[in-house]
């Protein structure tokens, strides 16, 4: 199993390592470790944002699903009544006119 970890240092974080470099006495390799910490605490951050979000979405498609069983039955009952109303409305009519 192979896997990577690609950064880009920005100007303003090089120059930020550096100074720690400097006021800390750190080495290449305790700087590199640094920045690897903080570039994981990123990532890690971003992988709870997006858990998050996805947490929202799963719960906004269980109510969507939800719906989609109410929906049908309050569209078949309006239905139903207004073909009723309407069948009643144009018997009466029929027997007004004496057409029946």
């Amino acid at each position: 199993m192979r896997f990577g970890l690609r950064t880009s240092i920005e100007e303003d974080d090089e120059e930020v390592y550096q100074q720690e470099k400097i006021d800390h006495h750190m080495g290449q390799m305790e700087v590199a470790i640094m920045h690897m910490q903080d570039e994981m605490a990123i990532i890690l951050g971003e992988a709870d944002f997006m858990k998050d979000k996805d947490s929202k979405y799963h719960q906004d498609a269980e109510m969507m699903s939800e719906a989609t069983i109410w929906w049908p039955v309050v569209q078949v009952a309006v239905l139903l009544l207004t073909g009723f109303t309407w069948a009643a409305h144009m018997g009466n009519f029929f027997r007004r006119k004496h057409l029946i």
